[in-house]
């Protein structure tokens, strides 16, 4: 619950430490005390608490009220009755804060929540100068709050991957059979152990035909080629045969019409 957090760290600013320029003062500060017109020792604008307030109570908003509205019109309750209010608000403060720690103690987020209410409780001038119904309830607060932190700091590991133990292989003592025999199986089922003779058997069965269909393609593929490597052959040398008969030919007609030619001439 952010929204828990951030509220009981902002009044606990607000109740210790140093206002800013134009603001409240904290609430058991002498200032904070004379800012209704009279302090608790009765002067304006001077003092401080009176010392008269009992230990923290539990809260009354009916008492809350009223010193809210005296102190914003000048009147209601007593001085007396207004330090016991504010005694009883910071109180109650602190006690939220020390029920939080306990709660969320196991957080690993629990030194990011819890150090910015250590930083205020050591840095405050006004812790300091509580009230004496509440120092022991602010020492109280500080020293849980060092605890606990310095606890969490101590605790906390770096963040790193998942990581699953390895599982040990499982061992097994080894079987020597004197009589092993490599085509026999040891199964007790005789009827299972036939089944698996048979399907290595059509196994190692069709890796042999398809093996002979293997070689059977190969061999009538270099058949196919052998023949067409003669019919190629053939054809070439008949062409040639055919191409010198016809040159031949046509030499001997050339021959032949030369001859008529000059036997003509005479």
């Amino acid at each position: 619950m952010p929204e828990l957090h951030t509220t009981v760290l902002r009044l606990l600013r607000a109740m210790l430490l140093p206002p800013p320029e134009g603001a409240d003062a904290p609430l058991w500060s002498s200032s904070a005390s004379g800012a209704s017109g009279k302090g608790a020792s009765g002067k304006s604008g001077k003092g401080a608490w009176g010392g008269r307030a009992s230990a923290p109570q539990p809260l009354s908003f009916a008492t809350l009220d009223a010193a809210w509205a005296g102190g914003e019109q000048g009147c209601g309750l007593g001085v007396d009755e207004m330090e016991q209010a504010f005694v009883d608000e910071a109180g109650a403060l602190l006690g939220l804060v020390q029920s939080l720690l306990t709660l969320h103690s196991s957080l690993p987020s629990f030194v990011e929540l819890f150090t910015h209410h250590l930083d205020i409780l050591s840095a405050s001038p006004a812790a300091a100068a509580a009230p004496p119904a509440l120092a022991a309830a602010c020492k109280a607060t500080r020293a849980q709050l060092e605890l606990l932190l310095a606890r969490a700091a101590a605790n906390r590991l770096p963040l790193r991957m998942q990581r699953a133990a390895p599982v040990p292989i499982k061992q097994f003592n080894p079987v020597f059979d004197d009589d092993f025999q490599p085509d026999r199986d040891t199964d007790p089922d005789r009827d299972r152990a036939a089944l698996q003779k048979l399907k290595r058997q059509t196994k190692k069965e069709r890796k042999g035909a398809v093996r002979e269909l293997r070689k059977d393609s190969a061999f009538i593929a270099v058949e196919r080629a052998k023949d067409k490597a003669e019919r190629d052959e053939y054809l070439t040398g008949r062409g040639k045969r055919a191409m010198a008969i016809m040159e031949e030919q046509e030499h001997s007609w050339k021959e032949q019409k030369k001859i008529k030619r000059d036997s003509g001439k005479d």
